[in-house]
């Protein structure tokens, strides 16, 4: 699925060209086909066979966060061009909702209502605060962030339920590194989700 930092996967020939194959740096060559055939998508519905109940996974910038949606050529630009440099002197980009709490909420809020109007859950990314609902609350997940150095979070659904997990690099008694994962909310059944 496509989001707001590749929304030029919308475009079939586009994606179909570059993740057909990726180039190995080491044997300086292109690799034969990585995935032949793929059809990108802004999002998929998952559908519970036993109780009818959906969850829509969606990157996440289509909650009404304008600049990264409907203006995401200038966004993109901005984060390539211009806030590169501006982190390096310590500015923090605020139209991104990553960063701006306030534009979190909106956002957030935003999902809520459109979850409570529809009857189908969303599970997203995007604002990379990591979330799994409370019992009776809206059925709103985030995934929350892969680009921090201590680890990352996801969203995991093993047969019929959800939990929120943090992936991270720990050393053991002998001091070898290892991969670690922690639950940190769940699992949440789709029988447990509030959705009609």
């Amino acid at each position: 699925m496509y989001g707001n930092h590749n929304m030029a996967f919308r475009s079939q020939t586009y994606a179909k060209h570059h993740l057909d194959h990726f180039f190995d740096d080491y044997l300086d060559i292109d690799t034969p086909p990585l995935f032949p055939g793929i059809r990108t998508k802004e999002s998929i519905i998952l559908k519970d066979s036993q109780s009818d109940k959906k969850v829509m996974v969606v990157h996440g910038h289509q909650g009404g966060d304008f600049i990264n949606d409907h203006g995401w050529v200038i966004s993109l630009f901005l984060m390539r061009v211009f806030w590169r440099y501006m982190h390096m002197i310590g500015l923090k980009n605020p139209s991104s909702p990553s960063k701006n709490r306030i534009k979190r909420h909106r956002i957030e809020k935003n999902f809520t209502k459109w979850i409570e109007e529809h009857g189908v859950g969303i599970l997203c990314g995007h604002t990379h605060r990591p979330k799994l609902p409370d019992d009776g609350s809206p059925v709103y997940m985030n995934s929350g962030c892969c680009v921090h150095p201590r680890g990352i979070t996801g969203i995991e659904l093993v047969g019929r339920k959800f939990s929120l997990v943090y992936w991270s690099v720990k050393p053991n008694k002998e001091g070898s590194l290892y991969i670690k994962k922690k639950v940190m909310k769940g699992p949440m059944s789709f029988d447990e989700l509030n959705l009609t």
